[in-house]
């Protein structure tokens, strides 16, 4: 993957059943989304499923001209079209260039996707990927929760984290927060505010295969 890479995130909420969207999204839209040229993951989580509970379907590109071709003039509903938008509100998408990435193939699917929204102080940004980058570097060889992460900067100051994860205690572990405590993160001290979201992931939702044990990419902070 090159240094153009791109993190997408999608997040909406349902109009209507959201059983009928979840099944939707499941077995038809999401193997389609995931077949398409130049994406490298996906990964789609909801609330609950009460009505109006929050979505969000992460995507990672090769490219935003890989994402914009792929996609074309649905991007900012994709993987859903033009049709769906009554359906869909709410809705808010981030695409950012992506710091980093890392994937490791598991045993056990994905259970748990995680958004942090956060901020850094002035002229911090850099050396908090490079420090976040080492950290999941870490947890990637020594805690078997973690399935993927993904690192997207919106400078000078912000940035957007997902992550997928197999189980709770494996997030506990990697963050130091709990079920009290579900905002905290590594490397708070260059932090100055942040939020975190959990969903569940939609059970069999399909993503891009990937060769060999780790897929990881160098910081490009």
């Amino acid at each position: 993957m090159g240094d153009g890479a791109i993190l997408r995130v999608f997040a909406f909420r349902p109009v209507g059943s959201e059983s009928a969207l979840d099944s939707r999204l499941r077995d038809e839209l999401m193997p389609g989304f995931a077949a398409l040229p130049g994406i490298i993951d996906t990964l789609a989580g909801r609330h609950g499923v009460g009505e109006g509970d929050e979505r969000v379907i992460a995507s990672i590109w090769e490219s935003q001209e890989a994402m914009e071709g792929a996609i074309g003039q649905a991007a900012h509903l994709a993987p859903f079209g033009d049709d769906d938008a009554e359906r869909l509100k709410d809705r808010h998408l981030d695409v950012l260039p992506l710091a980093f990435s890392v994937r490791v193939e598991r045993p056990d699917p994905p259970a748990i996707l995680r958004v942090f929204r956060g901020q850094v102080r002035d002229g911090e940004l850099p050396a908090y990927a490079e420090e976040a980058h080492a950290g999941t570097l870490a947890d990637a060889g020594s805690n078997d929760g973690l399935i993927a992460l993904y690192l997207g900067l919106d400078p000078p100051t912000r940035f957007v984290t997902v992550s997928a994860w197999s189980r709770w205690d494996a997030i506990e572990l990697a963050t130091g927060g709990n079920v009290r405590r579900p905002i905290a993160t590594r490397n708070a001290s260059r932090i100055v505010q942040g939020t975190a979201e959990h969903y569940e992931i939609i059970p069999n939702t399909e993503r891009p295969a990937r060769a060999g044990a780790m897929m990881v990419t160098e910081t490009s902070a």
